[in-house]
């Protein structure tokens, strides 16, 4: 599914949930992926979303989510 997206030049994110209190961090996957979309190789696939989530984790400054929910329910 993630492979038609981007043949079809659908822009892929992949997100990573932050810390809590944090905002989620996005990075774009089309030219990261698209060697392996090309190759039909799915492990290779696996391969660059784990390093994403390793080089979020390793370089992402997390930004705080000052978001006050408020509800007429409570």
């Amino acid at each position: 599914m993630v492979g038609g997206w981007i043949n079809a030049g659908i822009g892929v994110e992949f997100e990573r949930v932050g810390p809590l209190g944090h905002l989620p961090a996005k990075m774009e996957m089309n030219d990261l992926l698209a060697d392996a979309i090309a190759a039909g190789d799915l492990m290779e696939m696996q391969k660059v979303f784990a390093w994403a989530v390793a080089y979020i984790d390793q370089t992402h400054q997390w930004e705080r989510d000052e978001t006050v929910f408020e509800s007429a329910l409570a």
